[in-house]
């Protein structure tokens, strides 16, 4: 009897197995440089890069005052050609970049993947400076301690 019920219960996972569908994971990398943005989908999964867009594939030339308009339109673009790959999955949005862009991004991914519906969404943030930060201070001239005959 006991081995009975073991055998029935053996063929429900089976069954439950065949049916369930694995999940997908996805990790949506967004890299802000000075003069280019970069935009990676990467298939956890297999470990295998699934799509890649940058400001130069979109021929946009990029520099630091363009720097959010053109993030604007690739980010737009990618995430339109991402819509197939996330559906119903786990993302986690990878971001590099100046702390100003930050919430511009999220705000636009976030909505983007809202409307795709996937599953789960998750946020890796790397906070660093970008750009080499600040200049530093100009340095003085220095005076001239030679030799003083006339004073």
């Amino acid at each position: 009897m006991i081995f009975y019920t073991f055998l029935i219960i053996l063929e429900t996972f089976k069954t439950i197995k065949k049916d369930v569908i694995p999940f997908k994971n996805f990790r949506l990398v967004v890299k802000l440089t000075s003069n280019n943005v970069f935009c990676t989908l990467i298939d956890l999964n297999s470990k295998k890069t699934v799509l890649q867009l940058s400001s130069g594939k979109c021929n946009i030339s990029c520099s630091k005052k363009l720097l959010r308009y053109s993030t604007k339109i690739v980010l737009e673009s990618f995430l339109q050609r991402c819509e197939p790959f996330l559906a119903e999955s786990t993302v986690t949005l990878k971001f590099s970049g100046p702390i100003r862009m930050r919430r511009f991004i999220l705000n636009s991914s976030f909505y983007h993947l809202r409307i795709f519906k996937v599953a789960q969404i998750l946020f890796d943030i790397k906070a660093n400076k970008c750009f080499n930060g600040c200049r530093p201070p100009k340095q003085r001239r220095k005076k001239n301690k030679g030799l003083r005959l006339f004073k």
